[in-house]
């Protein structure tokens, strides 16, 4: 018997084939069913794989929604339910004999489809319809205790979470560095001064007689309505330029006499005795009146450097720049008299006097603030400015009566003036970008010109007639203004 030598190759291919052999002698492949009947789909086309012991009739599945995880052929615990059924987690159908009354509007089937209104406060229904539903129900205009989206939005900590909106920003920490972009502010200030207040109308003639109006009345506390605008831009790590804008439109007040005979006499004639009787337009009038009106304007532009203390709860800045105010300070001193008959002329006297003293001043100030972070998103902060200006005051009088030619005259001083400007503010900030902002204002103005000293300048001049003396015009004094603001920051 003779032997073949066999290679290695041959061996490794006869050992590959047995092992096949094998292989596809103990395997059994899955595959699809071969003859589909009327009741049973066909997967081939899609290549879909039926599972052993699968069942394809719809006939024999449970009817409902499976529970996953449920045994097959276990009925589901209950239908499915209607969109915005509500309904308390955990709490099961009941069925009609929940004692639910037709007569109060819970129909047979409580709440299945019925369509009735569920009263369980008054009938005791327990059902799925009517249990858990808020009590605001039977209040709504809109579903007549049915329990709509509107009445349930009351309970179940909805109104919680609408108010909840309402809470400040927190998502920057307790000591995020001070800063803004921008800021707009609704401004309400009133001007108080040191003018003088003079007696300027009187009831009757005399050396004593009794004042009836004095100029300083017509100086008012009110506040009125301006603007105040500001903006900030990096300039350097931990620096800034701000620049400021605060404008007022209007401040002042009047107050006026009047009286059914002409027995209002007026200071200029030192009431009635200088000349004797008075003058025409000025004296002997039925009314007199004061007005007063002022006009605040400042702008600013300053170099900040902040700084940040430990923990950041505590941060601060100073501040070094340019400030400009202008105070313009207007007052009118008016008269109505009896008809002139004199001359061919048949109108009423009158007499107006206007006193107008502007002041423009330019300086240098210093400042410095200091915030407060008290909780994520509310600070209040506090700030305090000091400027030294040049003022240069003028004054422009203006005279009309109805006997004399009209007159004006101008006078104009420079002094040094002085400004101080303390504020405190309020921040809410309830998103990333914006803040809430209110602060209280108060302005101090000292060495400027007022027109209320200026008055004193209408006197006789000792020829019969009256005209402002301007020669020596020194009206300086001190004004405040004191107010709030409301208004909006802004963050890019």
């Amino acid at each position: 018997m003779f032997r073949t030598k066999l290679s290695l190759s041959q061996i490794l291919t006869r050992g590959l084939a047995a092992c096949w052999t094998l292989v596809a002698s103990s395997t059994t492949f899955a595959a699809p069913p071969h003859s589909p009947g009327a009741t049973q789909p066909d997967y081939a086309a899609s290549g879909f794989v039926v599972p052993a012991g699968y069942n394809a009739l719809p006939s024999t599945y449970p009817p409902g929604v499976m529970q996953a995880g449920a045994p097959y052929g276990v009925p589901p615990m209950q239908p499915v339910q209607h969109v915005g059924f509500h309904q308390p987690h955990g709490m099961a159908y009941s069925g009609p004999a929940c004692g639910c009354e037709p007569s109060l509007g819970c129909d047979g089937g409580c709440g299945l489809g019925g369509g009735g209104g569920c009263f369980s406060g008054r009938a005791g229904c327990d059902c799925e319809e009517c249990s858990g539903l808020s009590d605001c129900r039977f209040f709504c205009p809109f579903c007549g205790a049915d329990g709509c989206e509107v009445c349930q939005s009351l309970g179940g900590g909805h109104l919680l979470g609408m108010l909840a909106a309402l809470a400040p920003y927190t998502e920057a920490g307790l000591g995020p560095q001070r800063w803004y972009d921008f800021s707009a502010e609704a401004l309400f200030l009133a001007i108080d001064s040191n003018a003088a207040s003079i007696p300027v109308t009187s009831l009757g003639p005399g050396p004593a007689p009794l004042i009836v109006l004095e100029s300083g009345q017509a100086f008012s506390d009110k506040l009125d309505a301006g603007i105040r605008l500001s903006g900030a831009m990096i300039f350097g790590a931990g620096g800034n330029l701000e620049v400021t804008y605060m404008g007022v439109n209007g401040l002042g007040g009047s107050a006026g006499v009047s009286n059914a005979n002409p027995i209002l006499y007026s200071f200029i004639s030192e009431f009635g005795t200088d000349p004797l009787g008075g003058f025409d337009d000025t004296d002997r009038s039925f009314s007199q009146s004061v007005l007063s009106e002022s006009r605040f304007h400042t702008g600013e532009i300053n170099y900040r450097r902040r700084w940040v203390g430990p923990y950041s709860r505590f941060q601060g800045s100073w501040l070094g720049g340019i400030r400009i105010v202008d105070l313009d300070d207007h007052l009118t001193y008016s008269t109505i008299g009896e008809v002139d008959d004199t001359g061919g002329f048949d109108e009423l006297r009158f007499f107006n006097g206007k006193m107008k003293v502007g002041n423009s001043t330019t300086g240098f100030q210093l400042g410095g603030d200091l915030w407060w972070n008290l909780y994520p998103g509310i600070s209040i902060g506090t700030e305090l400015k000091g400027a030294l200006l040049g003022n240069a005051s003028k004054l422009h009088a203006k005279v009309t009566a109805n006997s004399l030619p009209d007159f004006e005259g101008r006078a104009s001083d420079s002094e040094t003036a002085f400004m101080t400007e303390f504020s405190v503010t309020a921040l809410y900030r309830f998103s990333y970008s914006w803040s809430f902002r209110s602060s209280y204002y108060l302005i101090d103005l000292e060495d400027v010109g007022l027109a209320g000293n200026a008055l004193a300048g209408l006197v006789d001049d000792g020829a019969g007639g009256y005209t402002p003396s301007l020669a020596g015009f020194s009206a300086k004094g001190d004004a405040q203004l004191e107010g709030m603001s409301f208004g909006l920051e802004y963050i890019w």
